[in-house]
């Protein structure tokens, strides 16, 4: 076959441009330090960069974004727990104080006042945010614990005219729930008896009462967790409804069992129990053991009732430790709020409906509120949650209030009755204006009612500090367990940081191996293709000059 020179010269660029787009190959390699530029290059190697990829952005998402956000957050709620925890610890030893039996009545007061900055302190802790989100109020990140001066001025251009007013709020009791519980009776049956202030020196207009017209009732109680309840109409307890609207925006009309104290689930049922409400213990009076009626102290917020309930309600409540279909529950109203005050929503079902539910007109901004118990998780991983949040109502007990709520109105009943006491002696021994023996006699009968007043209001504030000291040891406790869990989730969020951490680093080893080019091997690669296309250029540089002569 004849080989011609333009055959030759073919030949010649074709192995040179070889030698060059290999060279260049290695070149871009060099430059690039990797095995390949597109996937056709090497498809095996390049499947596995996309799934080192994939796998090396996932772990850097949870390692860079969830895992940091949760630890955030989680140091925040920690710490914000511990300044709570030891607020406690300060309440308690402020309740060791108080109740050593020595001190006067200013004295009480000044413990009083104290406890009572520690307490507001310790729910302000509750607004806590971390980058403008509330720590404590679950997915209402927005939305403070507590109300605040934004929250009233929020609604003040609104159709609720700065007004929040709750229906159906429900409270579930168990057998911790289920208290002893004493008041002051005074004899009022009697024309012409009762208790009324020392606030006229002529002592004929005065009604008068003597010491066997005073007496302690021993009862029983539950406590609602809030004061100032709204009354509720006795004639139709359960016919109390409010609109709302629903996830599609359509108006809907509700009721609550509002006005009876439920039993649900037991067998035989015991309950209901219609709630009569009265505004203050003295409205109640002697309770029967037999008698089987509850009271509502609207005042202070307390269910008092007699032994026939009390007996009923301990047997439900034992048997519902074990059966969870068994419920004791009270659902109320109230409409009285104040700066400072916790917000129901996130402790019970309830309904916020803004405004007297009897006007219809103004029912148009109803919030229904079914889930107090908000978990926030982070996702870790494959089918790794961790919950990074904690709930108010596992942190923030509403009891630390109303125990204070309870002393002051102790203490007022304390120096109303040693008022009485002061004034009626200062009375007895003015000897030259209530001389007579009719006058005399008056006052000392008044005088033995005020002085057992006295003695029973004495009684029940030196109660009051002492079950104050267990009660604020258990609002620790309960704390501290919050305290406790919080810390465990920090800690498994650092245990997870520490692995993310390491299988990121695996991970970037891995897609190293798989796609970066080994530089030794390549800098021969490099050499050896340099070489071979300098040497094709040589050779066909002198193929070039040769013609058919020169072989001839």
């Amino acid at each position: 076959m004849r080989v011609t020179r333009k055959m030759m010269n073919d030949n010649s660029i074709y192995n040179i441009n070889a030698n060059k787009e290999y060279m260049d190959k290695v070149n871009t390699q060099m430059a690039t330090q990797k095995k390949f530029v597109d996937p056709s290059d090497d498809p095996i190697t390049a499947i596995r960069a996309l799934r080192f990829q994939s796998n090396l952005s996932e772990v850097t998402q949870f390692l860079d974004r969830n895992v940091s956000d949760a630890i955030s957050w989680t140091e925040s709620t920690q710490t914000s727990i511990d300044t709570a925890r030891e607020l406690m610890r300060s309440l308690k030893s402020e309740y060791t104080s108080a109740a050593n039996g020595t001190n006067e009545s200013k004295d009480l007061w000044i413990y009083y006042q104290d406890m009572k900055n520690v307490v507001d302190e310790y729910y302000s802790i509750g607004n806590a945010s971390s980058e403008d989100r509330h720590l404590f109020t679950g997915y209402r990140t927005q939305d403070s614990l507590t109300f605040t001066d934004a929250d009233f001025e929020d609604r003040q251009s609104s159709v609720q005219n700065g007004k929040y007013q709750y229906v159906g709020i429900k409270e579930t009791f168990d057998l911790e729930d289920l208290e002893d519980y004493g008041y002051t009776w005074r004899d009022s049956g009697t024309p012409g008896k009762g208790t009324t202030g020392i606030t006229d020196d002529d002592i004929n207009g005065m009604n008068v009462v003597s010491e066997t017209d005073i007496g302690k009732v021993d009862v029983y109680r539950l406590r609602l967790s809030y004061e100032d309840i709204d009354n509720i109409d006795m004639l139709n307890p359960q016919n109390i409804s409010y609109d709302y609207k629903d996830e599609k925006g359509e108006i809907k009309t509700a009721t609550t069992d509002v006005g009876n104290l439920v039993v649900n689930g037991v067998t035989p049922p015991v309950g209901p129990y219609p709630v009569k409400t009265v505004t203050n213990d003295t409205e109640v009076g002697i309770i029967s053991d037999s008698d089987e009626t509850v009271y509502l102290n609207t005042t202070t917020g307390n269910l008092i009732f007699g032994k026939a309930v009390r007996d009923k309600l301990a047997k439900a409540m034992s048997d519902a430790r074990t059966d969870e279909n068994i419920e004791i529950s009270f659902q109320y109203n109230k409409s009285s709020w104040n700066k400072g005050d916790v917000k129901p929503e996130y402790y019970f079902n309830c309904v916020d409906v803004g405004m007297t539910p009897a006007n219809p007109a103004d029912k148009t901004k109803q919030i229904v509120y079914t889930d107090y118990r908000q978990t926030m998780n982070y996702h870790m991983g494959d089918s790794q949650d961790l919950k990074v949040n904690a709930n108010a109502c596992d942190v923030f007990t509403l009891d630390a209030r109303r125990d204070l709520d309870e002393i002051y109105d102790y203490l007022n009943l304390m120096d109303s009755a040693r008022s009485k006491v002061d004034r009626l002696t200062e009375m007895k021994n003015n000897t030259t204006r209530y001389s007579s023996d009719e006058d005399q006699k008056k006052i000392q009968d008044l005088l033995a009612a005020a002085r057992k007043e006295l003695e029973y209001a004495l009684q029940r504030v030196n109660e009051a500090f002492s079950t104050g000291i267990t009660r604020s040891g258990k609002y620790f406790d309960f704390v501290n367990t919050a305290g406790t869990e919080m810390g465990t989730a920090v800690k498994r969020l650092e245990l997870i940081k520490t692995r993310l951490t390491e299988d990121k680093t695996t991970v970037q080893t891995q897609t190293s191996n798989n796609e970066n080019i080994d530089l030794s091997t390549l800098t021969v690669d490099l050499s050896e293709a340099t070489l071979s296309y300098n040497a094709a250029l040589q050779v066909t540089g002198k193929i070039s000059q040769q013609t058919l002569v020169s072989y001839i």
